[in-house]
């Protein structure tokens, strides 16, 4: 029996593997200025295992800091520290993560911020919202490619909620990341991109 088990572990891990590669083979095919180095999850924050881990992966395999991290097609976040053999990543749960993006359907511009809550999954909010504004719960939020750290469609996740800002009278989004941290066990870091290091700026 518990050979068995053991085989329907591997399996479901061989599994998950080769999706993780289908997701990646289809980045590159979109996207054939990527260049990516593959890394495995060695240890988590202990305070807030959503907010950094640390990948196996440094200097020695060509990682710098602000290196987008992704898996598949969604954003996970950014290099923030490197060593010659590991490197330290934030989230973007982690509020020292600002990320630009836009709402797919309205075009609406702003940018994310982590909450560094640990829920269920990786939230970050989007401020700013003007009181007019025609983005909505389901609305799908990806990067701009504004400020040449993180290419263009990266999706960051889902809007799940607005709600008012008492402060200035706008609105703001909860954004939901379209990645399951607690799930992840490897990864894609971007090493190189077009655009990479360009600040551009992208008008309403």
């Amino acid at each position: 029996m518990e050979e068995y088990q053991n085989k329907i572990i591997d399996y479901n891990n061989i599994k998950k593997k080769l999706g993780t590669y289908e997701d990646f083979l289809g980045v590159k095919e979109e996207n054939p200025d990527f260049k990516f180095e593959n890394a495995k999850i060695i240890s988590n924050d202990f305070e807030n295992p959503f907010a950094s881990f640390t990948l196996n992966k440094g200097t020695a395999n060509g990682i710098k800091i602000n290196d987008p991290v992704i898996y598949g097609k969604n954003l996970v976040g950014v290099v923030a520290s490197v060593s010659p053999t590991s490197c330290t990543v934030y989230t973007i749960s982690n509020p020292k993560t600002n990320v630009s993006v836009y709402e797919t359907y309205t075009g609406e511009i702003g940018y994310v911020t982590g909450t560094g809550e640990t829920e269920d999954r990786v939230y970050c909010k989007l401020p700013g919202l003007k009181s007019d504004s025609s983005v909505s719960p389901s609305g799908i939020i990806c990067t701009t490619g504004n400020g040449g750290i993180y290419p263009k469609d990266l999706i960051v996740g889902t809007v799940v909620k607005i709600e008012n800002s008492k402060e200035d009278g706008t609105s703001f989004a909860t954004v939901r990341s379209a990645v399951n941290i607690e799930e992840l066990s490897e990864v894609f870091i971007i090493t190189e991109f077009e655009g990479q290091g360009v600040i551009t700026i992208t008008g309403d």
